[in-house]
Parts: structure tokens; sequence; C-alpha cells
């Protein structure tokens, strides 16, 4: 029985019947598999009545695990700033783990952002290792290093910005006025020599603050953009505090969402408990 046989029949979507289960199981011993025969098979199940239309559609825009892995490999190929040979990779039920060991952190974050632009991708585990190659530096010098970069490409808002450096890990203190500063913060460690990981404990402080019709004003902003599906998503106001809600299609839209919530004037915090639909 075919891969695809495999994990069909091992996690199905609740809605499909033992019968068209079986159907599959059938059906698909007869062919080679190849992702184009997927509706094929599903209009003849709703042919023969064993399931019904919106089932089969769902189970045509269902992607399986060895489509995920062959075009997260594609992509990782794709991005030139990461070495897609020193990177493994394992899905499971929608799961991305990426293993291996690679030579900077940047190059860590970019090959999860690769895997995270993929369709179909529920969730990603970097178990990937950031081995710097040649003398390792040392704390005080990529502590040297760090400032140094916050203040060339930061130079309105690195004083309000702390680089904390353990064993090559970085920790980033204090505050900036808006989210994109935060995460520029974050992008400008990860290019900094010698370091392993990063973790971003900057605050968000706006000058002003969130204005009455704060939710209005997201909710608009997701019906101007065409790759996000406003029907899909909750937007929940408390003050400054942005919560997200529902299901998206794509990591993609998943964090599309969550920068145009953070764009917002005067937002503090955006807390993102969208569902990727796998």
């Amino acid at each position: 029985m075919k891969r695809f046989t495999v994990e069909l029949l091992r996690e199905p979507p609740p809605e499909v019947t033992h019968a068209c289960r079986v159907f599959f199981a059938l059906e698909l011993s007869e062919y080679t598999v190849h992702p184009r025969y997927k509706s094929a098979w599903l209009n003849r199940a709703v042919g023969k009545k064993l399931c019904n239309v919106s089932t089969a559609n769902r189970m045509t825009a269902m992607r399986l695990d060895f489509e995920i892995e062959r075009d997260v490999e594609a992509e990782l190929k794709w991005a030139p700033e990461v070495d897609e040979t020193a990177v493994a990779i394992k899905v499971q039920d929608g799961v991305v783990t990426l293993s291996g060991s690679v030579k900077s952190s940047f190059e860590r974050y970019r090959a999860e952002r690769a895997a995270r632009r993929v369709k179909g991708v529920a969730a990603i585990a970097n178990e990937i290792v950031v081995r710097v190659p040649g003398s390792p530096r040392s704390d005080t010098e990529i502590a040297h290093a760090a400032a140094n970069a916050l203040k060339l490409d930061m130079p309105v808002n690195h004083e309000n910005i702390q680089a904390v450096v353990h064993e090559g890990h970085v920790s980033l203190l204090g505050h900036v006025e808006w989210h994109y500063q935060r995460e520029l913060a974050e992008k400008i460690m990860h290019r900094v020599y010698g370091v392993v990981s990063v973790r971003n404990s900057i605050q968000v402080k706006p000058r002003a603050g969130a204005e009455k019709n704060v939710k209005q004003h997201i909710e608009a902003a997701f019906k101007r953009l065409a790759h996000i599906d406003a029907e899909g998503i909750s937007v929940e106001a408390a003050g400054s505090e942005i919560t997200l809600r529902g299901e998206v299609r794509s990591w993609a839209e998943h964090d599309q969402a969550q920068a145009t919530a953070w764009s917002a004037p005067g937002v503090t915090s955006v807390r993102n408990e969208l569902a990727v639909r796998s």
C-alpha cells in the first residue's frame, strides 16, 4: 500500500467515513502515487456516495507529509543564506523538525523562516545547532560587536536597548516605541558573528495610548490585504493588548496577521492564538 494511503488512513479528518477510507485504500493500491490523482480519486468517492463534496474538497486540499517535506527542502535550496545540505528535515502530521548544524544564528533563523513559508506546515521544531567556525569569540567581544551593530543600524533607539551575552547566547532587554523596531534589533543580533541564539525581551512602549477603535482599524487592515482571510480571524482588544483567534491557511498568513495587528498605533501586546490549517 502506498505512502499516501498510509498517511490518509492514519490521520483522516474526523468526517471521513470508514467506507471512504477503504475505497481509497483499494483505489490507491492500483496507481502510482502522485498529488494530481487525488482529485480523481475524490470524485470517484463522491460518485459512489462514500463521502460528500465538502469532505472531498477538504481531502483534496490536504497536504501529505512527503509533499511538505519536498517543498521545505526546495524552499531551503531557494534561500541563498542557508546551506540546505547542512539541514535535515523530518515531517510528521504536518509538524516539521529541522536538525543539523549551521555556521551562524542568522542561518538557523533563516532556515526556520523558510520552512514557515511552506503551505501545509502546522508547526516547526527548530533543533538546528549553531557551530561557529574558527576560534570562538568571547562574550565580551560579542557584547561589544552587538552594541556597535545596534548603534550603527538603530541610531535613534540603540540607547534604550541592552544586549546581555552569556556563552554566545544573547538576551535583548529594554524598550522601543514600535514592534518593528523590536524585530529589527533581533535581526541585527542574529547577524553578529559568534552569536549562538537570541532571546528578545524588549518591551514595546508607545508614546500614545491605543485608539478607542483599534479593533476596527485592525479588522479593516485585514480586509485590505489580499493574502489574509479576514473572515477566519477574530480580533479582541483590551486597551492596548490585542488577541487574535481563528484559523489561517499558512504560517505566512499567521505571521502577516500578527505584523498587521502590531502596526496599529498604541498597541503594546499581540497575543497570536491563530491555528494554522494543515
